[in-house]
């Protein structure tokens, strides 16, 4: 079978010193070690190293939750080595961030001894918690795979259960109600076997019985017949222990047995008639770091097909609303230009009297009242009032009229946009136009009048 995963993540353990969890750190410290070995010689170089963290196993109100945050920023296959209450705590805020549900996050936990068969059942269910908590703790135990020390199943083992059953209350009275004896128990009598087994080959070579360096010395890298059949160690005189794979059922919430790994022959075999339930609906073991790196640098960002629509989409409605837009502007000055608003008629001008319609000469001269007043001041009836250009009236405004050397206008484009800017040109300090007027002889503009006078004579 393929390894599911290439590198793991993560790593969380109690580092609780008051009993047998201290042996937390030395369960996890030797994975995080060879992963980082393994991350070394592999052409993943751009994974993640291993990142491992502790919590205080003696607060049971610790809040798991930031160190599980951290912990989805590193890894997506987490190991544990933690009590079971630990693990269940544990599991509710990893349940809580939902980290169960997405299906992308599988937790190794590490029991650092064998259960007895009725230990396997609802090792999720707490009686002193909510029952809402309880099934919460069952879905988030199925995205958890149990590591621990193999039980050997043989006949020879279930006849060595049963004479250390039997010692047990023969010497000590009461029975430990167990099945079968832990592979702890099996191995200190495994152990003797192999110290007797060196300790003769040592004194059937003429050393000492004493001689502990060369007795330690016939037990490395060896294998001799034990309980549950052959066991070996390696150059450090480390044994190479079987480990069970369990999974919970999740109809049955009963953890069972789906592989193993045995240390001897180093394989790892599948259990038959049995497969692994991964958290989230998923059939397949999720990756060990997401597709596109836990920070999304890895991803060229591909746009699908119906993006790329709906990009081109709003392009083109973009531009058809810009030039709908440009056009609209474009027609609405045409036809401001068109209207010519600006434009006078000459029946609209009063020379003379108010009420009197008459087409007059202008007069540039400065008139002065009392002494020649002109037929425009009278008509006005501004007797007392000086004129400084000639005037007329438009729709009951005093206009000052500036006569044209040109007999024929001809209103080309140019000139009417001219037109219609010094139409909208507004200031304090500039005579307002009016107006011009075509039709009379010669044509004329018409601007606000000014009654103190041109510049020139205000210099003067």
């Amino acid at each position: 079978m393929k390894e599911p995963f290439d590198i793991v993540g993560a790593s969380i353990y109690s580092n609780r010193t008051d009993n047998i969890m201290v042996a937390g750190y030395f369960a996890v410290e030797p994975i995080v070690r060879m992963l980082v070995e393994k991350r070394t010689g592999s052409a993943k170089k751009s994974s993640k190293p291993p990142h491992y963290k502790s919590f205080d196993e003696g607060d049971p109100s610790a809040d798991f939750r930031p160190l599980l945050q951290e912990m989805m920023g590193h890894a997506r296959v987490i190991v544990l080595c933690a009590p079971t209450k630990s693990v269940r705590r544990l599991l509710l805020a990893a349940e809580s961030l939902g980290m169960i549900d997405s299906g992308e996050y599988v937790f190794l936990n590490i029991e650092l001894s064998a259960r007895s068969e009725k230990a396997n059942h609802n090792i999720w269910w707490d009686e002193t918690d909510s029952a809402e908590n309880n099934t919460k703790s069952k879905k988030a135990f199925e995205s958890v795979l149990t590591i621990r020390p193999r039980t050997p199943d043989s006949q020879q083992y279930r006849q060595f259960s049963d004479q250390v059953r039997n010692l047990s209350v023969n010497e000590f009275g009461p029975d430990f109600g167990v099945e079968y004896v832990t592979p702890e128990a099996a191995s200190f009598y495994e152990a003797v076997l192999l110290y007797v087994t060196a300790l003769k080959d040592a004194l059937r070579k003429g050393f000492s019985p004493k001689d502990g360096k060369e007795i330690y010395r016939l037990m490395q890298n060896r294998t001799i017949s034990g309980i549950g059949g052959n066991f070996s160690i390696d150059v450090n005189n480390d044994r190479h222990v079987d480990f069970a794979i369990l999974d919970m059922e999740p109809t049955t919430g009963i953890l069972r047995e789906v592989a193993a790994y045995l240390g001897t022959d180093r394989r790892y075999i599948e259990v038959p008639f049995t497969e692994i339930h991964w958290a989230g609906g998923r059939q397949t073991p999720p990756p060990d770091e997401p597709k596109c790196g836990f920070d999304g640098a890895k991803c060229v960002s591909v746009l699908t097909t119906s993006s790329i629509v709906a990009i081109v989409l709003s392009i083109l409605l973009m531009i058809v609303t810009v030039v709908a837009y440009l056009s609209y502007r474009h027609h609405k000055k045409e036809a401001e230009l068109a209207m010519m608003t600006w434009l006078i008629k000459y029946d609209d001008l009063k020379f003379g009297g108010k009420d009197e319609l008459r087409r007059t000469d202008s007069r540039q001269s400065l008139l002065k009242m009392g002494d020649n007043v002109s037929v425009d001041t009278m008509a006005m009836g501004l007797t007392r009032k000086q004129i400084f250009a000639p005037t007329a009236y438009c729709k009951k405004q005093l206009c000052a009229v500036k006569k044209l050397n040109s007999q024929q206008i001809v209103l080309s484009r140019p000139l009417l946009k001219e037109f219609k800017v010094i139409q909208g040109l507004t200031h304090d300090h500039i005579a307002r136009f009016v107006g011009a007027c075509f039709d009379s002889e010669p044509p004329c503009l018409l601007f606000e009048y000014c009654p103190r006078g041109s510049l020139e004579v205000r210099l003067s």
